[in-house]
Order: C-alpha cells, then structure tokens, then sequence
C-alpha cells in the first residue's frame, strides 16, 4: 500500500504488521507480509457491539488515580537556561584547574536550585610560586585517588 492509501483507510479498516514471528511451525524463515483488515474482516468499533459490557458516562478523567504530581507546578521546578549553563562553566573550570581548590574534592556540579561556586583565581609571582603550589595541593591534599566517583553530581537527576 502506498501511504495515500494508508492515510485514507476507512471506517473500520487496518493494516497490522507481523514481526515477531519471522518462521513457520517446521522452522523455516518466512516472509512477513501485513495484513490488511477490510470488508468482511474490518474491525468494528467498541460502540458498536460493547454497549453494554462498558460504562461510557464516566471519562478517563473522571477516574480517581492517586498520582504524586497531580498538584505538581512546573513553573517551580522549572530551570533557568542562563543559570545553568554558567554552573556548567563554572564546573568545567573547576574540573580543568585542580590548582584553584586546595580543599581536594571533587568538583561537583551545582543543582538547579544553586547558584554554583565561583573560582577562586590564585595569582602566582613566579613559576617557582606555580610549581610550589601544584606540588602541595597533590603532597597534602586529602584527595581520595581510589574514589570511584559515585558522588560526582550533586543532587540526583530522575
């Protein structure tokens, strides 16, 4: 069928496609070929031959479902583009320069409710000064070498 003729079925027509079961019973490989539903072999629809059998005053809405979002406000969890984007940059530059955070941990990215850590810029008089600090930041630096990094974000994504 062409797609013409897939957008103009009529009332009650399908075409369903099999490809689950590729074999015949003996084990062969076999062609898949749709069905076409029409005629004598259209499908009715639920009004009319269910009538009885479903209760069609109540909607789907209508149906009490206890869901935890029901209230939810999606203006409230809603995340600045601008700020996020900053706290992304503002990780990536505490992730590429270990020498600006003595402290040793990781850098995690902020959450959607923070604002991120600023870096602090150290400014060095000389590349002995450098060399110095890179070298006490890795001698006693509490930094945790066998971590294998579950604590990497911040606050969990869902």
């Amino acid at each position: 069928m062409t797609p013409t003729q897939l957008a103009k079925l009529q009332e009650g027509e399908a075409v369903i496609l099999r490809g689950v079961k590729g074999r015949d019973n003996v084990g062969r490989k076999v062609t898949t070929d749709p069905i076409f539903a029409h005629d004598k072999n259209s499908f009715p629809y639920k009004y009319m031959f269910l009538q009885e059998e479903f209760d069609t005053s109540m909607t789907l809405a209508d149906i009490p479902v206890e869901s935890a979002h029901r209230d939810l406000e999606l203006q409230e969890i809603a995340v600045d583009a601008g700020t996020a984007f900053n706290n992304i940059i503002d990780w990536r530059q505490r992730l590429t320069m270990p020498l600006l955070s003595n402290n040793g941990e990781t850098p995690k990215l902020s959450g959607r409710h923070s604002k991120g850590q600023k870096v602090q810029s150290q400014s060095f008089t000389s590349t002995d000064e450098l060399f110095q600090a890179a070298a006490a930041s890795v001698i006693h630096g509490d930094y945790d070498y066998y971590d294998d990094g579950d604590d990497f974000f911040a606050d969990e994504v869902i």
